[in-house]
């Protein structure tokens, strides 16, 4: 997908990324060198899927990072300027797209930026720039993440001055350290094994007979305790790993109503399934 281009296809219930359009050009260039790091809208994207349901599900999501300003959606677009007079970020207006799917992705940004702005703070993972030669850490976090939010969250890089020249240096973290803070465990999240997945299928074989759900919530369901047990997971890989093995007697007919007039209870079924996997995955 092109940068700026909008998947609006109605069977598309994968997440889109996040990534800032500013971020293109100097990603594309510099592939080889990146290797091993997040670019700060991808740390963002990682971190706004583990914490937010709707993540990614605007058709305005492709045009993130932008604001209202006098009334007018503007698009965070590019960077101008020179090392001797500074630099400046340009904003384009946004058209053809709804009001509430504008509204409804830019709430969500912003309910991330906060959050996210605010585990930064902590201190507890390290933020990177690249030097001529040199990765460089960057230590001065209060003025990364508090006066320099404007520019970091919706560019992905900060400005630096030095011996009267103008820079701008893009805001990296450690693929490694990143994960491992991400993660609820501490580690680095697992994949979903054909054993966890036959801890599942047998988790939901105790209770199929006892409620009625619909499909699609239930592999949802799915991920979401997976995830919580530090599995890295997606809908498909459930579909293929525990469905796809299901006995037929338990996939026949699935989403469709019980007998039961039981509603499947997400919350008291939540906690056990994830601690059978956290358990399970820890061994």
């Amino acid at each position: 997908m092109e940068s700026g281009q909008i998947d609006q296809s109605p069977d598309n219930d994968k997440p889109l990324s996040l990534r800032f359009v500013v971020l293109e050009s100097y990603r594309d260039r510099n592939r080889n060198r990146l290797e091993g790091f997040y670019q700060f809208d991808e740390a963002m994207d990682q971190f706004g899927r583990a914490h937010f349901e709707d993540w990614g599900k605007s058709r305005a999501w492709p045009l993130l990072p932008f604001d209202r300003i006098d009334g007018s959606y503007l698009r965070y677009w590019a960077i101008t300027g020179s090392r001797h007079e500074g630099y400046v970020i340009l904003k384009n207006p946004i058209v053809d797209m709804p009001l509430d799917q504008l509204n409804s992705a830019m709430e969500l940004f912003q309910q991330c930026r906060t959050t996210f702005r605010a585990q930064l703070l902590t201190k507890k993972i390290e933020p990177y720039t690249f030097g001529n030669d040199e990765v460089i850490r960057l230590s001065n976090r209060e003025r990364l993440w508090e006066n320099d939010q404007v520019w970091i969250f919706n560019t992905g890089c900060y400005r630096v001055r030095q011996k009267g020249n103008h820079r701008v240096c893009p805001v990296l973290f450690r693929k490694e350290d990143f994960d491992k803070w991400l993660s609820p465990s501490g580690k680095v999240p697992k994949q979903l094994t054909e054993k966890l997945a036959d801890l599942i299928i047998g988790f939901l074989k105790s209770i199929s007979e006892n409620y009625r759900h619909k499909q699609q919530d239930l592999n949802k369901w799915l991920k979401k305790a997976c995830e919580r047990a530090g599995l890295k997971t997606s809908e498909n890989e459930i579909e293929k790993k525990v469905w796809d093995r299901m006995p037929k007697e338990l996939r026949k007919g699935r989403g469709q109503p019980r007998k039961s007039n039981l509603t499947f209870s997400y919350e008291k079924h939540t906690e056990a399934l994830v601690e059978m996997l956290h358990s399970a995955r820890n061994r």
